[in-house]
């Protein structure tokens, strides 16, 4: 039988992260993966020993930067202009067994044909009491990078992982019904301002301004007992963050 824990998003603090939300190209879901392994890393040790597949070295999407934490990282991805240090997929990596503390996996493994084989190749890697730290999107807009491939429940993830050996699994879901909303309603007025559609600097600057109000009200709402708790808004998410260990 799998064995994982669901857990519901957190009570987010904008202390670590600051939610750009006027910046129309900075989501909802973007925050919650900057919030997700900006609170796991700051639970660990300073001198770990890294690896994040799918990582940029250079311009990274998000807030969350590793490098501020942690020294010792090893980026894998199949992109040179993301500066790697080992330019390929995480299918097959050149690195020892029982070698990293942790596996980072952040979007990647929906861009990838066979999710599991990155996942075998994550715990082949990790260290005994090694962690491995993920986030996945699950509504959210179709994304090529180069392909985007699929997305998977948090039932999925669970079982992928208890099959592989990996054990005190916890998936997040980051946000629920209102979050998927903000993240759709966003989208559609950056592309109406960037198609030209929204010119008048007046009204650009309300959608805007109105955009970012949405965007913390969905936070505040999905706080309230009565949403927090329905099944039917629990059933909607953004993505998940994953930690699993290696034991």
């Amino acid at each position: 039988m799998t064995r994982f824990i669901l857990i519901s998003p957190q009570r987010l603090s904008f202390r670590d992260v600051n939610p750009h939300f006027n910046h129309m190209a900075y989501s909802l879901r973007r925050y919650f993966i900057d919030e997700f392994y900006e609170r796991k890393i700051k639970g660990f040790p300073a001198i770990l020993h890294i690896l994040d597949l799918g990582g940029k070295k250079e311009k990274k999407r998000g807030q969350f930067d590793i490098n501020k934490h942690q020294q010792n990282v090893i980026y894998v991805n199949i992109n040179p202009a993301s500066s790697p240090n080992i330019l390929g997929d995480g299918s097959a990596l050149p690195i020892s067994d029982n070698s990293m503390d942790i596996v980072i996996c952040s979007e990647l493994l929906e861009h990838s044909p066979n999710p599991m084989t990155i996942l075998l190749e994550a715990w082949r890697v990790l260290k005994v009491n090694g962690t491995l730290l993920a986030s996945a999107p699950f509504l959210f807009r179709i994304h090529p990078d180069p392909i985007d491939y699929a997305r998977y429940s948090d039932y999925f993830w669970g079982n992928a992982l208890s099959e592989i050996g990996f054990q005190s699994i916890k998936i997040e879901k980051q946000g629920y019904f209102f979050s998927v909303l903000a993240d759709m309603f966003r989208g559609l007025v950056n592309q109406l301002i960037n198609d030209n559609k929204i010119h008048n600097r007046l009204y650009t600057k309300f959608s805007i301004r109105f955009v970012s109000w949405a965007t913390k009200k969905a936070l505040h709402l999905e706080k309230k007992p009565y949403f927090s708790r329905s099944k039917y808004f629990k059933s909607y998410t953004t993505g998940f963050g994953i930690t699993a260990q290696k034991k």
